[in-house]
């Protein structure tokens, strides 16, 4: 029997750090999910995360992503404008399927409850 391949997800993601995006890429290895771009909110200028550097970048890849992560250690105000960037990319391209995990207002949820 032929093995059945999976369809890849192209990944794109912001976060404090690259090299915790590189870390979260091992983690999905024998998933369809790959890391496509990984822009971060520590490098200097002009390296480092910026609205219209997003766009110009969700725009250049190929396959286009159809995942976007947003990192635990940004500011809100760069995880607000990450998420209307890429909400605005689905939106123009019709994503098909797109997928926003913003990691950020799950941490901050997890760290309210209380375990017994």
């Amino acid at each position: 029997m032929a093995e059945q391949r999976q369809e890849e997800i192209s990944v794109c993601g912001v976060g404090r750090f690259r090299a915790i995006a590189v870390f979260a890429s091992k983690q999905l290895e024998g998933t369809p999910f790959r890391f496509a771009a990984v822009m971060d909110t520590g490098s200097p200028e002009p390296y480092n995360f910026r609205p219209d550097r997003m766009r110009l970048v969700l725009r250049c890849l190929h396959p286009e992503p159809r995942c976007f992560i947003v990192g635990e250690g940004i500011p809100e105000e760069d995880n607000a404008a990450a998420v209307e960037v890429w909400t605005e990319f689905v939106a123009e391209r019709k994503v098909e399927s797109p997928l926003l995990i913003n990691v950020s207002l799950l941490v901050t949820n997890v760290k309210g409850l209380r375990l017994t």
